[in-house]
């Protein structure tokens, strides 16, 4: 259940006034048996992303198109596409057996119109999905880019011995997305107008002999 209080001083009086209606009350929506929310973001205009334990990401909204208070959630869906792009693949993800996910992290990052934002999840197998969402409920899928075989490659190509015969056993686990894109490699194309330039934490090896590394990425459509 998710209640919204628009002040403090309302919320605080709840145990005085329990009688009174105070907070608006909603729900995300119907979720899967065990299922939980894991981690919650700010998305500006577009209220917060909810990441669940599934692998589902939804959208909540605190307001109406009239600014009134309301409980509104979405599960944001990834649609097919068709493939394209430098050094990129897309694809659709479709059916339940996409639920279940192994989302490591998830941000967002405001676009050039106002009232807009990007929404960015990233998975241990470094593949990126990206949404283009706003305030008023409506999004758009973007695409899915799976750039685990460009890690391995580059990987490689440093010749670093403690990495050798490593270069295989990758998983991206969080990422950042930086204001301004470097004069790093472009990796992928995801259909987006403005390049997404991100520093990617990795860990390579096995779960007994790893190392961690960070990689500034950009990816432009």
């Amino acid at each position: 259940m998710v209640v919204f209080h628009e002040s403090i001083e309302r919320a605080a009086s709840l145990g005085l006034f329990q009688e009174r209606n105070i907070g608006v009350e909603g729900s995300i929506g119907s979720l899967f048996s065990g299922e939980s929310v894991t981690d919650l973001i700010c998305a500006d205009h577009a209220g917060f992303i909810i990441t669940l334990s599934s692998g589902r990401i939804a959208q909540l909204t605190l307001r109406d198109a009239q600014g009134k208070a309301r409980i509104f959630a979405q599960f944001l869906r990834a649609t097919e596409q068709s493939s394209g792009g430098f050094l990129g693949s897309i694809k659709g993800l479709l059916g339940t057996g996409a639920f279940k996910r192994d989302v490591a992290a998830v941000h967002a990052r405001p676009l050039e119109a106002r009232g807009q934002m990007q929404i960015i999840s990233l998975t241990e197998r470094a593949e990126l999905q990206i949404w283009d969402l706003d305030w008023t409920g409506q999004y758009r899928f973007k695409g899915t880019v799976d750039f685990k075989d460009i890690v391995a490659r580059e990987l490689k190509k440093l010749g670093a011995p403690e990495l050798e015969g490593q270069a295989e056993n990758v998983a991206t686990l969080d990422f950042a997305i930086l204001e301004k894109s470097s004069d790093t490699r472009e990796v992928a194309t995801v259909g987006t107008e403005i390049p997404i330039d991100v520093l990617l934490l990795l860990k390579v090896g096995t779960s007994d002999n790893h190392d961690y590394l960070i990689a500034d990425m950009v990816f432009e459509g």
